[in-house]
């Protein structure tokens, strides 16, 4: 019998518009999330950035219908 992960990890990007912080995008590990925030940073520097997680989420396994 093997382990079957009900959940996967992600890293989540928020940006401050001004209002408040908003989600603007999640990535599968910290490297890619840092890289996604050094792009933002580099195109709109006047917004701050913040990266949050690990969030656990839960997958989504797919379901056969019954005929």
């Amino acid at each position: 019998m093997t382990y079957v992960r009900k959940t996967r990890t992600e890293w989540r990007l928020h940006i401050h518009y001004g209002q408040r912080w908003e989600h603007e995008t999640s990535e599968d590990s910290y490297k890619d999330a840092r890289a996604q925030a050094r792009t933002y940073h580099e195109n709109c520097p006047e917004y701050p950035t913040r990266i949050t997680g690990p969030h656990r989420v839960r997958i989504e396994t797919e379901q056969t219908q019954c005929q």
